[in-house]
């Protein structure tokens, strides 16, 4: 039984409205530059051949479903996604869990039930994309396609410098602290939002009073050091600079914090969301012998962060 899956497309089906489809289908975490690769690819073969291009976004990875070691933090959540896909003018987006059900089935059952339900005429994969518990892929993939009457492209991805844009790849690059190469393979800022939370206000005694931020336990942060940033709250752009780590000059107090300066900016923002563009890492965490020193350097950061911010517009 594949009740809650036809269940699940037949929701799709009735937005689909007997519209003939183009399908792209994945995770899309972070909506790099190889999905957006994808996405136009779709695009463009959905317009050529009088179609209706719709994307289907694993809500989470089926490779963690189907391996739980394989878990590791996201670069987006849902919404994200969402947002980002439709701005790629995808007719259809359409949110999947993926289950049991679906990680029982093979690649042609799978694609049988989106030739039923999602209606699609041709399906567009990168060139490493496996489908079904019977992973097919390459020419194996196009035979049963073609036995079908399924057009299939395949979609090789983007490369900087001799290396494959990916998630994975991403996200090493963020937690190494290599932001600006992260945001080469993005094609964007790396973003991060989270609810501003009361903090010990070590900050505001300096002088440069920070946000705490929680951000969800499923998202990457950047690896520790001091970033130059943007800072969306209620839809103003300020200059920030934030930091990340357990702030080693202060003793007995090593809790890891991701914590922002808002840079000309004195309003109170407890419980409000907001969102980090990062933009740069300016310096690694660093012991100082004394807070007046710490001050010193903290003046000189938000000098370069201006420096850097200050040519470009964002927002």
């Amino acid at each position: 039984m594949i009740k809650k899956t036809v269940d699940q497309l037949n929701n799709l089906s009735k937005i689909i409205n007997h519209n003939k489809t183009a399908l792209c289908i994945g995770t899309f975490d972070g909506v790099h530059k190889g999905h957006k690769l994808l996405l136009e690819k779709t695009n463009f073969i959905a317009k050529k051949n009088n179609l209706k291009s719709i994307t289907i976004v694993f809500k989470k990875r089926p490779r963690e479903f189907i391996n739980k070691n394989e878990k590791r933090l996201y670069l987006s959540d849902l919404n994200f996604r969402i947002n980002k896909i439709s701005q790629e003018g995808i007719d259809y987006i359409y949110p999947l869990d993926f289950n049991n059900e679906i990680k029982n089935l093979s690649a042609k059952e799978f694609l049988c039930l989106l030739i039923k339900l999602a209606n699609i005429k041709h399906l567009i994969v990168s060139e490493k994309t496996k489908l079904g518990y019977d992973q097919l892929s390459g020419d194996v993939l196009s035979t049963l396609c073609e036995n079908l009457k399924l057009g299939l492209t395949f979609v090789k991805m983007n490369k900087l410098n001799e290396q494959i844009i990916s998630t994975s790849s991403i996200n090493s690059l963020i937690k190494s602290g290599n932001i600006e190469k992260a945001n080469s393979y993005l094609g964007d800022l790396y973003k991060v939002k989270g609810k501003v939370i009361k903090g010990d206000r070590i900050g505001s005694e300096l002088g440069f009073p920070t946000a705490n931020l929680k951000i969800s336990p499923e998202i990457l942060a950047p690896g520790d050091g001091i970033y130059a940033c943007y800072v969306n709250i209620d839809n103003k752009t300020c200059f920030g600079a934030l930091s990340i780590g357990n702030r080693p000059t202060l003793k007995n107090k090593h809790e890891h914090k991701i914590e922002v300066h808002i840079i000309d900016f004195n309003e109170n923002i407890y419980d409000k969301s907001i969102e980090i563009s990062i933009v740069k890492k300016i310096r690694d965490q660093v012991r100082y012998e004394s807070l007046d020193k710490l001050k010193k350097q903290i003046k000189i950061d938000i000098n370069n962060i201006f420096q850097i911010l200050k040519p470009k517009k964002y927002g």
